[in-house]
């Protein structure tokens, strides 16, 4: 779970990361009013700025995203 402030009110967040496989080639945006792009990036490609959870997700559970980095030949 992640607090923070957000106008001088706490929030809290609950972060739950996932992987998933994906044929690129079939990926589409369904909702293109509320979606303004759809990317994919590798963990050590990752665009900035980073939303908080996330770059608190990456931190807190290194080892654990560690297994997942592409091995570049």
């Amino acid at each position: 779970m992640i607090i923070r402030k957000h106008n001088n009110h706490k929030t809290h967040w609950l972060v739950v990361p996932f992987f998933i496989k994906v044929n690129l080639k079939k990926v589409r945006n369904n909702d293109p009013d509320k979606i303004d792009e759809v990317g994919f990036f590798s963990l050590d490609k990752l665009p900035t700025p980073l939303h908080t959870g996330l770059a608190y997700t990456l931190k807190k559970y290194k080892k654990i995203f560690a297994k997942y980095k592409i091995k570049r030949k």
